[in-house]
């Protein structure tokens, strides 16, 4: 079963009770940049820095309750750099000693793609909002047969910034 373990593209995590790792695989190794060792002598809130004491004693009562839980938080690597991850933790109990088994992947690509689509969403739903409010004033205005669409498109503009300023046309 080591093996399996050690073979595992996703760092895994045996974390005690008190928050300190218990052991650590190859993986998690080379995803916060540490050796074996130097792992072993950290606790999670080392390597997260959204995880206190406090919010490590919380966490650890929800899992025990929920057996298993899923979040999204942030680790902190060697380096210090930080980088957003999901945990898949699961308690278990090995002998009279309770642990966490946390299977850690880095999930900062997928968090930066998503706020790339909801930029680019949102961008889209204001511009869309603008053309239609400057729809409107043609319509209302009487421009819409009268003017191209090019003025249309600066009618558009001038409604979303505000800038009425003295190039103000007569139709």
């Amino acid at each position: 079963t080591r093996i399996g373990v050690e073979q595992a593209s996703e760092a895994i995590f045996w974390v005690r009770a008190d928050g300190t790792f218990a052991d650590c695989n190859e993986a998690a190794c080379r995803l916060l940049g540490y050796s074996r060792e130097q792992l072993l002598t950290k606790s999670v809130s080392d390597v997260d820095p959204d995880f206190d004491r406090a919010r490590w004693a919380v966490h650890l009562e929800d899992v025990r309750v929920r057996r298993a839980t899923t979040l999204e938080t942030r680790h902190r690597a060697s380096d210090g750099r930080t980088f957003e991850v999901e945990v898949m933790c699961s308690h278990v109990r090995i002998g009279t000693e309770e642990r966490l088994c946390a299977l850690v992947r880095d999930i900062s690509a997928r968090v930066k793609r998503d706020e790339k689509r909801r930029v680019l969403l949102s961008t889209v739903a204001t511009g869309g909002a603008v053309l239609l409010a400057g729809l409107a004033a043609a319509i209302a205005f009487g421009w819409w047969i009268s003017r191209p669409m090019s003025r249309l498109a600066s009618a558009a503009t001038t409604l979303a910034t505000g800038d009425f300023g003295a190039r103000a046309e007569v139709a």
